[in-house]
């Protein structure tokens, strides 16, 4: 798992590239919306527009539990936490990942 990008990851674990493509974006404009809140509609429009069959709201509030059921919903199969530790390792959309890991470690206990 060490030498795999995110992506690589993901197709390794039969995640198809809209998927994959699917994840990237809400960690990536989740990221954004936290700090940019004025985008939060524009983001979601564009996103639905991209992603018609996938159902997802980004916003600034978002939770581990709110993208374990996004994931859940659009029928992809991996866990949450595992995409999140992947992610953060190669240092994609860390403090994201930071704080919806530690929330999955607080509903973990």
């Amino acid at each position: 798992m060490t030498n795999l990008t995110a992506s690589e990851w993901l197709s390794d674990k039969n995640i198809d590239e809209e998927n994959t493509h699917l994840i990237e974006s809400l960690l990536t404009f989740t990221s954004v919306v936290k700090v940019a809140t004025d985008k939060k509609d524009v983001i979601n429009n564009s996103l639905k527009q991209e992603f018609p069959s996938k159902q997802f709201l980004i916003s600034p509030d978002m939770s581990y539990l709110q993208f374990e059921r996004t994931l859940k919903d659009n029928n992809i199969s991996v866990e949450a936490n595992n995409v999140l530790e992947v992610y953060k390792n190669q240092g994609l959309c860390e403090p994201l990942c930071n704080e919806w890991l530690d929330q999955f470690k607080q509903i973990s206990k």
